[in-house]
């Protein structure tokens, strides 16, 4: 069993989303939240593998921001 973070797009969000909904519009449309999973350890490890690339992507656009917003 293991826990990871996702996003779940809300409950008023869904019942009032058109064909062109765009996240940034609001954003406390969507929520963090903390998902148990069941599986065994190939599971894990190809749920870690997409996680981590995403991460580390994510970690990449940060730190060039910030250094941008630093010079």
């Amino acid at each position: 069993m293991w826990r990871h973070y996702t996003r779940s797009v809300s409950t008023d969000v869904l019942a009032n989303a058109n064909d062109e909904y765009t996240p940034s519009e609001n954003k406390n449309a969507r929520n963090l939240a903390v998902d148990t999973t069941n599986g065994n350890l190939v599971e894990f490890l190809d749920k870690y593998d997409e996680t981590t690339k995403h991460h580390i992507y994510h970690r990449h656009l940060v730190s060039t921001e910030r250094k941008a917003s630093i010079e």
